[in-house]
């Protein structure tokens, strides 16, 4: 039963003073207040809302009696809900006066320290649970009172607002929302500028409250706001505010997204409408902002790439806009997206890769550098393997700012991998990454090998301590493959003969054998392989640097420590980078090259210690003075038993360094000598007294022992007849006999590795002592030879006819017997040492005399059907002319790696010659134009070429092409060409008779070079002019005999070649029968 109302007389008496009003005011709020719902006659009440709602009260001069009037209209409303005692229109003056009263400028919900803060509070509190606000709902101008609620509520977020005023704003937002028929233009407007402000902002978060809880409803809406927006922007394509308005705009979809995504469903259609646009800003934009969404983390089946596919397969189609910004963008948002979503990698790995040789360097400098600042986590758990490969192929990009960008990511993302305890892991996503870079400086350009270099110094192998560099040194080298450890040892300078060229320069910039300047400067350039290095190398050497000087000093010395050489190396290329700025690159590359930057003194007992075989075999074949400071501690490891020392100190010993001889070394060195070659040379080097009874023992192994033991015997035969020959000189004729009938004319044993593969690597060698027994047999018959050619050995007088013709057999066939077939890796391994030992013995000029007249033989090594052939003898073909440890004629094979399929070989021809290219003139012109007689003749006696084919001798122009591409220049083309026309009256000394026809082939390579010369002048602009000079004739191959008196070449046939036209010859397989 409804009580009746306590409260009597009236609200309101004009003229009553504002206290006494408020007074009653208060009264009736109280008994209001603790009243509930239906517990009062609201009958009783009529009265008072009609005073309630006079503009006597609402307008009171007095705010105290505004504040409390709102209160009891607060209270009014919850009694009657859900209905209310008031007209529309009175209604519509009622909601007005509450949100006048709770925006009160100094008594409202903005300041809390106010004596009416309580009342505003109460009002608002009222609103929100009572839900009363929604009466506004259903009045005519229900969208004006509604925008102004959530306009001027809306400012209240700028004050510090309490958490239950926050909570009760967003409750009324809602409830108006919910409740309205429509939603205003103008508070959408609000609600998205809010969510554009910061996200920890009191307004941004009641926006995003308020947005989640009617997102439903207001999609719609917020999909015509940003389309009107858009268009009304979009119209205006000219007015730089225009244009801001429309970034802002797009920039504010991100911020909806990342508040309430489902507002968006029908704006993402829209963001994909404009990547179709022509205009260019609005393009870029969409496409920011759908990469933006795609990237933000989110269950992957709420994520906005699964919910809009079509905007997704739009956006891929953007890593191809036409323009380069947009590009650049899109890929620094895919990287994104891809770190966000696992899922999303099989659709941006392509696309992602295929930016690594977009034809703009900005976009490609832009994937690496994007990739470069990726967290570690995201580059081993995120970031496809096939990226980082194709990034890898921009190392050797001949834009600077690209390789520097893709090999500085590429050697923070291994440097961070270092650092990884799950070292399986790392080392299966990011091991191979020091080999790849390494790889790039087969371009061949100088910049390539610097930009290496610097990677390699500063990410891959930096120098901390001896002890941690020697670890990770070893790290690094377990995953290299096997062309990437040659790179690396080439790296190490260790290769180069000391002094080296660098040695000589800086004797010159200090006074020294001035006079030797130029040939110094040039050797410096060779070495380097820059065209641009003469004039800084003379330059500086004219005006040197003390300080820099210094640091070279203590560089080049093999001595020096590698924290030493590593601090002061850092230290001299600040210096150049401070005072010789244009100078800096080419004086670091040459104080690195003198350097031993990688392999030094230092690290020799660690890797000692380490079991780090092979770079301690390296060490002792290339440079064992670096074990000097440490003779005292090898000898005593090899002593107590350590292979690697006793390695090093038979190095030592054969390098002529002295070694004090202990008895517990000799000892040691006598037991193991019979089975250790290392031990065996060092014996002979020490005590080659012993020598003729050792060899008498191993000899009975070669017989007797296991297959094993036979390989050891054989081995170290072959190092007493290296290192002591003359007390070898009674029984070296019984040790051929020996090795030719036990070993290199016996059959493949039965039982062994089939060695039914392509290629027998070091592994395979080691683990079938048959191969290794043959190879230890070839390098036994080269010192024999070598023996046999000084006078020493008893049977000189056979000369070294036999063991040239047994490895002339061997080159071709891979066997020195054709009834005793060896597996298919044992002979390409055989056929490769066979090569590499003449190449040895030519070394000698008195034995390349025999070896020069037959070098066309070589050709089947160069184009061998196995790869690992090719490339080891081109490696060893370039290592030792390099060194000058050949005659100068064999810089002709070079240029029989034309038609080799891969295109690696070519590339290490083309970086030799064009650092022979820097040497003097005189000695530039020996090893590449004086060669071309013998290149030719080389080329016609090849086993593919039958000259009257002219498909087939159209096609061997390639072998001139590559020639003419590597050694032609305007100097020199007119040289080359008389040499070429020469040759023409000279006749090949090999072929019987000496008539016209049988000099056919050797006049038609003459020929054919003539056209490709002036072809290649034609092309480039250049005139062949008469010379009068004296043309080559190696008188080992040509002599001199009358001219053919027409020419071979037909004339369809030359126009052809001149026009260009001749077609790619695939590798024949050439027979190996060798006369």
């Amino acid at each position: 039963m409804p009580q009746r109302l306590r409260f009597t007389g009236p609200l309101y008496v004009p003229g009553t003073p504002p206290g006494e009003v408020r007074a009653r005011l208060v009264t009736l709020h109280k008994e209001l207040a603790s009243s509930d719902q239906g517990t009062i006659d609201t009958s009783e009440l009529d009265g008072y809302c009609r005073d309630l709602i006079k503009p006597a009260l609402l307008r009171h001069k007095d705010p105290g009696v505004q504040s409390i009037v709102a209160c009891i209209l607060a209270d009014v409303l919850r009694l009657y809900a859900p209905n209310a005692p008031f007209s529309p229109t009175e209604i519509k003056s009622l909601f007005r006066f509450l949100l006048a009263q709770l925006v009160a400028p100094s008594a409202g919900l903005a300041h809390p320290s106010h004596a009416l803060y309580k009342d505003a509070v109460y009002v608002l509190e009222s609103l929100s649970t009572v839900k009363s606000v929604v009466l506004v709902c259903d009045l005519p101008s229900s969208n004006d009172i509604m925008t102004e609620y959530f306009e001027k509520l809306w400012a209240l977020t700028e004050s510090d607002l309490a958490k239950n005023v926050e909570l009760a704003l967003t409750d009324v937002f809602v409830q108006l929302l919910e409740e309205s028929a429509t939603v205003p233009q103008a508070v959408v407007h609000v609600l998205l500028s809010a969510l554009a402000e910061d996200a920890n902002s009191t307004a941004a978060t009641m926006a995003t409250h308020v947005c989640r809880s009617v997102q439903d409803r207001l999609q719609k809406h917020v999909a015509r706001y940003f389309a009107a927006a858009m268009h009304a922007h979009e119209d205006d394509d000219t007015d730089p505010d225009a244009m801001d308005a429309l970034e802002q705009l797009h920039a504010q979809i991100v911020r909806v997204a990342e508040a309430v995504p489902s507002l968006l469903t029908s704006v993402v259609p829209q963001l994909e409408a404009e990547l179709g646009v022509d205009d260019d800003h609005v393009r870029h934009l969409a496409m920011r902002v759908l990469g933006a969404l795609f990237a933000m983390a989110s269950d992957s089946n709420d994520s906005f790439l699964h919910l809009y596919p079509s905007a997704w397969k739009a956006w891929l189609g953007r890593t191809v806009d036409k323009r380069a910004p947009i590009r650049q963008d899109w890929i620094q948002c895919a990287v994104r997206v891809l770190c966000a979503h696992e899922s999303a990698a099989p659709a941006l790995t392509s696309p992602l890769a295929s930016r690594a040789v977009d034809p703009d360097e900005h976009i490609r400098t832009a994937l690496a550098d994007t990739l470069g600042s990726l967290d570690y986590d995201s580059l081993k758990h995120k970031v496809p393997m096939r990226i980082l490969q194709e990034l890898a192929q921009r190392g050797k990009d001949r834009r600077a700012s690209v390789r520097h960008s893709a090999l500085s990511a590429l050697g923070r993302a291994f440097d961070l991998a270092c650092t990884d305890a799950d070292n399986d892991a790392a080392a299966a996503k990011f091991g191979w990454i020091p080999g790849a870079v390494l790889s790039c400086v087969l371009a061949g350009a100088c910049e390539v090998a610097r930009s290496v270099v610097h990677t390699w110094e500063t990410y891959i192998l930096p120098f901390v301590h001896v002890p941690s560099y020697v670890q990770r040194l070893l790290r690094i080298w377990a995953g290299l493959g096997e062309q990437e450890r040659t790179l690396f040892l080439h790296m190490t300078n260790l290769r180069l003969k000391r002094p080296s060229p660098m040695d000589a320069w800086l004797a010159c910039c200090r006074g020294e054998s001035v006079e030797q300047l130029d040939a110094c400067v040039r050797a410096v350039a060779a070495t380097l392989g820059d065209a641009e290095a003469p004039g800084v190398l003379a330059s500086f050497a004219a005006s040197p640097d003390e300080q820099i000087l210094e640091v070279m000093q203590v560089c080049f010395d093999p001595a020096t420590p590698l924290d030493e050489s590593v601090a002061r190396r850092h230290q001299a290329r600040e210096r150049m980078q401070d005072v010789l700025v244009g100078s800096a690159d080419t004086l670091y590359a040459c104080l690195w090259a003198g350097s031993f930057p990688l392999l030094n003194q230092s690290c020799v007992l660690p890797l000692v210690d380490a079991e780090a075989s092979e770079l301690v075999a390296y060490v002792a074949s290339e440079a064992p003075y670096l074990c000097v400071p440490h003779v005292a501690a090898l000898c005593e490891r090899a002593a107590a038993g350590n292979a690697l020392a006793r390695k090093l100190v038979a190095a030592l010993a054969a390098h002529g360094k002295p070694i004090p001889p202990s008895s517990a070394l000799l000892d040691r060195l006598r037991t193991q000598a019979p089975t250790e070659p290392e031990a065996a040379q060092a014996l002979a080097c020490l005590a080659p007294d012993t020598v003729p009874d050792m060899a008498e023992t191993m000899r009975g192994r070669i017989v007797s022992d296991t297959a094993s033991e036979c390989a050891a015997a054989v081995a170290g035969l072959a190092r007493l007849c290296a290192h002591a020959p003359r007390e070898m000189e009674t029984c070296m004729d019984a040790v051929v006999e020996d090795v030719l009938q036990h070993v290199l004319l016996a059959p493949w044993p039965p039982s062994t590795d089939p060695l039914d593969h392509e290629w027998a690597d070091e592994r395979d060698v080691q683990a079938s002592p048959a191969l290794a027994a043959r190879i230890a047999a070839l390098s036994l018959l080269i010192q024999v030879c070598l023996a046999q050619e000084a006078g020493v050995s008893a049977g000189a007088g056979a000369g070294p006819a036999p063991i040239l013709k047994l490895l002339w057999i061997v080159l071709g066939a891979g066997e020195a017997q054709a009834d005793h077939p060896l597996p298919p890796a044992a002979r390409a391994r055989m056929r490769t040492c066979a090569a590499e030992a003449l190449l040895d013995l030519a070394a000698h000029a008195s034995l390349a005399a025999h070896i020069l007249p037959r070098m066309g033989r070589f050709v089947y090594v160069l184009q061998d059907e196995c790869f690992q052939v090719r490339s080891h003898f081109l490696s060893g073909l370039l290592s030792r002319l390099a060194r000058d440890a050949l005659p100068l004629d064999f810089h002709a094979l070079l240029f029989l790696v034309a038609f080799d399929p891969e295109p690696e070989q070519q590339s290490h021809v083309t970086s030799y010659v064009r650092r022979v290219r820097l040497l003097p003139e005189a000695l530039r012109e020996q090893r590449l134009d004086s060669v071309l007689a013998r290149f030719l003749y080389l080329l016609s006696h090849h086993p593919d070429l039958h000259v009257d084919q002219p498909e087939q001798l159209a096609s061997f122009a390639r072998y001139l092409d590559f020639y003419v591409q590597c050694v032609a220049t305007q100097a020199n083309v007119s040289t080359l060409a008389h040499y070429a026309t020469s040759l023409r009256s000279h006749i090949d000394v090999a072929v019987p008779g000496g008539s016209e026809a049988a000099q056919h082939a050797l006049h038609v390579m003459a020929e054919l070079a003539e056209l490709v010369l002036q072809r290649k002048a034609d092309q480039e602009g250049w005139t062949i002019q008469f010379v009068s000079i004296s043309a080559p004739c190696p008188t080992d191959i040509l002599r001199e005999g009358p001219p053919p008196t027409h020419r071979f070449i037909q004339p369809a046939v030359a126009e052809r070649i001149l026009a260009g036209g001749s077609k790619p010859r695939g590798r024949e397989k050439k027979s190996r029968t060798v006369v």
